[in-house]
């Protein structure tokens, strides 16, 4: 796991992430952690560099260098898992990504994840690939242009975002995709110890009393249930 700033990063810093329900038993079920390639994102602004205006030559693109030219192929090989970085547990974060709190929401921290998440290998004959973690950070890309070219330019985001606080996990599998032949981009699932990646389990308080005796009994299950 490799910290994609220089900054020093708190290990203690608490790290939530929102599940609907089907997926926090699939994340359970699987002992996984699914990392989505950054063309399956909504936003369309992902890895943008600027944000340019309609019908108007912005001179930061006058002419277009060569990372701007393999742009599209960068957001595909780029595989992401995105968490919320907090003191407290988020409303908006709750309606968003967990059905209007009738979800679920997983607590962490880096040390934890540190010790929780196995080596990826993209084939059981490759490498570990390298584990790339930070914080967003938010920028005008009305304003900027961002010049890095490597899996920083995925830990960017436009200013507009600047609510979600997010904290990246990152992949870059363009070798690996390159080297197997297995070009079509596609989402992957990294092994974790769930007993060392939760710190605290939170049911949404409008989960229906048949989905949360459900979840409950996964949980314990899993040997969670002293963090539920």
């Amino acid at each position: 796991m490799r910290s994609v700033w220089e900054d020093e990063i708190n290990p203690s810093q608490l790290l939530w992430r929102y599940f609907k329900t089907s997926r926090f038993l699939s994340f359970l079920e699987s002992a996984s952690l699914y990392f989505a390639p950054l063309t399956q994102f909504v936003d369309p602004f992902e890895g943008a560099v600027a944000v340019i205006p309609p019908k108007f030559i912005d001179p930061r693109y006058v002419e277009l260098d060569f990372e701007d030219k393999v742009f599209r192929e960068l957001k595909e090989y780029t595989n992401v898992n995105c968490w919320h970085q907090a003191e407290h547990e988020s409303d908006a974060m709750w309606r968003l990504y967990a059905e209007e709190t009738k979800g679920v929401v997983i607590c962490s921290t880096l040390s934890r994840m540190k010790s929780a998440i196995a080596p990826f290998c993209f084939t059981p004959q490759s490498k570990p690939e390298e584990l790339w973690v930070g914080p967003v950070r938010y920028v005008d890309l009305t304003q900027v242009r961002i010049r890095e070219s490597g899996i920083e330019r995925f830990f960017y985001k436009h200013v507009v975002f600047e609510s979600e606080r997010e904290f990246r996990l990152a992949l870059d599998l363009e070798f690996a995709r390159l080297f197997t032949g297995r070009l079509k981009p596609e989402g992957v699932f990294v092994s974790v110890d769930a007993k060392l990646l939760v710190e605290r389990v939170i049911l949404g308080p409008l989960l229906p009393e048949k989905e949360r005796d459900q979840i409950s009994k996964y949980v314990h299950e899993a040997e969670l249930g002293d963090r539920l």
